[in-house]
């Protein structure tokens, strides 16, 4: 049972540790009605251009362009 208010709402998690994407979909996953999972930062780029997410959380460490350039490129997104 979670402890957050059910959203109406998908999110979008974004982050190349496994580990770190668990903890985020274990607490949200009873919270959301959508919630999707990116690894890299082009992912992220192509689903923000394809479906509409009330919240991205992305993480700004990563062997690629995860993070700051992604969260930059995001932002450009319409």
């Amino acid at each position: 049972m979670s402890k957050f208010k059910q959203l109406n709402a998908s999110v979008l998690l974004v982050d190349n540790n496994p580990a770190i994407l668990s903890v985020f979909r274990d607490m949200l996953k009873d919270s959301v009605d959508h919630l999707v999972e990116a690894t890299t930062g082009e992912d992220a780029v192509h689903l923000l251009r394809s479906q509409e997410f009330a919240i991205t959380i992305i993480g700004v460490h990563g062997p690629e362009f995860i993070g700051r350039e992604a969260a930059e490129m995001i932002c450009g997104i319409q």
